[in-house]
């Protein structure tokens, strides 16, 4: 999102002022709120050495994927420990559960489904790997052995039924004429034989509570494996559409059993151009026994993507409910919302989204590596930044990628990293965003000049340069501004304010030790995607710290969508 801004650098008053808010929300709204307790933030963060404080703990990276590919799908073994990892170049590693080391790399790329009663592990395609109709495959591993028993030609999506010794396949519905179908089949696990096809096309989901099969083909019909029949149709109206591949229509897109919360639920998705579809539709869930829509949407989990083909469910913590929105549609926007269970809105953040929420040590990490408690939202310390994958409540132990990694991590047991240490180099040949003199210049000869999110100091007038980090985000996409304290000989303090792109904010932080470290100062901080921060010349003396930057709220059922520009102001 471009922005036009007028900047009066030497005036206490600094306003910007935004074009080309986005036309798909209804309200424009500019804010301007007090941000009471902002530098009391700090408090919270514990410092070294502190082992009370609960903080997840890496327990080992795992380099797997080559250079430019990255990892895709993730599996653990309930009963040997084992994880199965694939990744984007067409690799399967196996990974002791006990030595954390590789055990077999295998040619199968892929999603996984895992049975693990029957040491069986089957890789497919999925929806997005592709190849040439005729080398597409289900690879069957025999994870006992560690090697790969045979393959399936043909299907694109696999469901396990691991007691009756079944294996359903099956390819995603498409009224596209050129696609090849290939119906619902049904092999013996055991030998791959085929031992019969359904009149239905789509991907298939066994349910082991009514012992029938879901076939997804836009809609969701439940078909009686006896009898071959529909017995329920999961999603009539979606059918029923006159036009059921325009543009703004939605449709079912895969289905998941969930046998902990005895849940059937249907992955809905809304039909639409390149541009996005805007506000996506939310996942259906039914009763998995009676087939009984559950309505209620307070009393559903919340819905849990991660970075693996499984989705997770996430129940009310502590009476509340946390929830990432998001908005896809020429721009992307993030959004965490907070409900009690009567669906009253607690809290509300712009600019930040839930990588992992943990029932357990009641903490979240976020997508840039920061952990914040529960329910203040505040951080805690800086971790590790993944992608999440699985979690295991029964041991602590969650997993993630970073690239090409693996992450295996315990939920307890860690320290907050140690802020990157200042680095003594010369300005690097970019363009220059701010330039930032010590009010004392003429003395302490100090300067700070930014280039984008990365900040230089200089304390003899140029000559040389430190590049200062020590908390400060260093992902490409960020962009800070800086301010400098009137005091800043007395104080040595300096302001931070930070966003990337339209849909991550950092907030604020703050130095008082000339920039060597910072501290992010959430405390009141609604929207976080911060552009600008100010300090008054009486900083002194009256403590006032401005800071002003653009917002989008998602709408939701009880809230109307909105975006506009807020400004925060600290008297402390």
């Amino acid at each position: 999102m471009s922005h036009h801004q007028m900047c009066f650098r030497a005036s206490w008053q600094r306003l910007l002022i935004w074009s080309s808010l986005p036309a798909m929300l209804l309200l424009v709204l500019l804010a301007v709120v007090h941000w009471p307790a902002a530098l009391q933030a700090q408090s919270s963060t514990p410092t070294p050495g502190n082992r009370a404080a609960v903080f997840p703990r890496l327990i080992k990276r795992l380099p797997l994927a080559g250079e430019g590919e990255r990892l895709r799908d993730f599996r653990r073994n309930p009963i040997s420990g084992d994880l199965y990892v694939t990744d984007t170049g067409g690799q399967l590693y196996i990974v002791d559960g006990e030595t954390l080391s590789v055990t077999a790399t295998l040619p199968a790329g892929g999603d996984l489904a895992l049975d693990p009663l029957n040491d069986r592990l089957y890789v497919y395609p999925s929806y997005d790997y592709f190849e040439d109709e005729g080398e597409i495959a289900v690879t069957v591993v025999d994870t006992a052995r560690r090697e790969i028993a045979g393959r399936l030609a043909g299907p694109r999506f696999v469901s396990l039924d691991p007691d009756h010794g079944r294996l359903f396949t099956g390819r995603p519905y498409s009224s596209d004429p050129t696609y090849n179908p290939v119906p619902v089949q049904i092999y013996d696990a055991d030998s791959l034989e085929l031992l019969d096809e359904l009149p239905y096309y789509g991907i298939p989901l066994y349910n082991p509570r009514r012992d029938d099969l879901v076939v997804v083909a836009r809609t969701a019909l439940v078909v009686d494996l006896e009898t071959y029949t529909v017995t329920h149709d999961l999603a009539p109206e979606l059918a029923e559409s006159p036009c059921p591949d325009c543009v703004g229509n939605d449709v079912a897109e895969r289905a998941y059993f969930f046998g902990d919360a005895n849940l059937l639920a249907l992955e809905m998705h809304r039909i639409a151009t390149g541009a996005g579809a805007g506000n996506y539709p939310e996942p259906r869930f039914f009763d998995a026994t009676s087939l009984r829509p559950i309505t209620d949407t307070l009393s559903m989990p919340i819905w849990r993507a991660s970075c693996s083909s499984q989705p997770h469910l996430l129940w009310p913590i502590d009476g509340r409910r946390y929830i990432n929105d998001y908005y896809s549609r020429y721009v992307f926007y993030w959004n965490l919302r907070v409900e009690d269970l009567a669906g009253n809105e607690l809290a509300f953040r712009d600019g930040l989204y839930a990588s992992f929420i943990n029932p357990t040590t009641r903490q979240m990490l976020i997508d840039n590596g920061y952990v914040l408690a529960l329910p203040s939202l505040l951080p805690v310390g800086q971790f590790y930044s993944f992608c999440w994958l699985d979690y295991d409540p029964e041991s602590g132990l969650f997993f993630g990628r970073d690239g090409g990694d693996l992450l295996i991590m315990a939920e307890r047991g860690g320290e907050p990293l140690p802020p990157a240490p200042t680095q003594e180099q010369p300005l690097p040949n970019r363009y220059v965003t701010e330039i930032l003199p010590s009010p004392g210049y003429a003395e302490d000869g100090t300067l700070y000049v930014a280039t984008g999110a990365q900040l230089y100091r200089s304390r003899d007038r140029g000559q040389s340069w430190a590049r200062l980090r020590g908390g400060l985000p260093e992902y490409p996409e960020v962009q800070l501004d800086f301010a400098i304290s009137p005091a800043f000989g007395e104080d040595q303090t300096l302001f931070a304010a930070g966003y990337a792109r339209t849909y991550h904010g950092e907030g604020v932080l703050r130095s008082q030790d000339g920039g060597d470290t910072w501290t992010p100062l959430w405390d009141g901080l609604s929207y976080l995607r911060m552009g600008q921060v100010s300090i008054s010349p009486r900083y002194a003396e009256d403590g006032q710290v401005a800071a002003s930057g653009e917002f989008a709220r998602i709408g939701s059922r009880f809230t109307p969508s909105m975006t506009g520009a807020a400004v925060y102001t600290s008297t402390n």
